[in-house]
């Protein structure tokens, strides 16, 4: 049976040390990366990118411009790549937003085909099923067994026509 969606959920997750935000504000049409609680965590770990994955309602399957803007702000802030996730009921889109080369105020933001490792395609099933659960939790969200499937080693691969890079 398919639940309806009834709330965009959020998470923040460093590949290498697993998630560091899970949150809901109960809406359908919004979510915070909540920055004063993540940015003490990040300023102390060496990472090469951060992942955001970030529920949208099934008719908007891709970036909206308010989630452009906020990007934009974390790949400013983080000088870090980020793949940008957006999970619906029926597909992933994955963007990797990073700063233009040779620019230090311009982002590039693409779709990539990427292929997701089985940890990551439990992640994805957590926001989802989390989108579809009425009221309770507001941010931050703790979600049992959660962090353990991120800290199993998160593995996304970027299918390049030349090459596949995982990262």
């Amino acid at each position: 049976m398919i639940h309806p969606f009834v709330r965009e959920v959020a998470c923040f997750l460093v590949p290498e040390h697993g998630v560091l935000s899970i949150t809901s504000n109960n809406t359908s049409h919004a979510v915070e990366f909540i920055w004063q609680d993540i940015w003490p965590l990040l300023r102390g770990l060496k990472y090469s990118h951060v992942c955001m994955i970030h529920s949208h309602p099934p008719e908007i399957p891709r970036i909206s411009s308010i989630d452009e803007n906020m990007v934009y702000g974390w790949v400013q802030a983080l000088g870090k790549p980020i793949f940008y996730i957006i999970v619906t009921e029926s597909e992933v889109v994955t963007y990797l937003c990073q700063r233009a080369e040779g620019s230090t105020n311009k982002i590039t933001r693409e779709i990539v085909d990427v292929k997701f490792g089985e940890d990551v395609d439990q992640v994805l099933d957590i926001i989802w099923e989390l989108s579809q659960q009425k009221g309770g939790t507001s941010y931050p969200m703790t979600v049992k067994g959660f962090n353990d499937i991120c800290y199993k080693g998160l593995s996304i691969t970027v299918v390049d026509q030349e090459e596949e890079v995982s990262t």
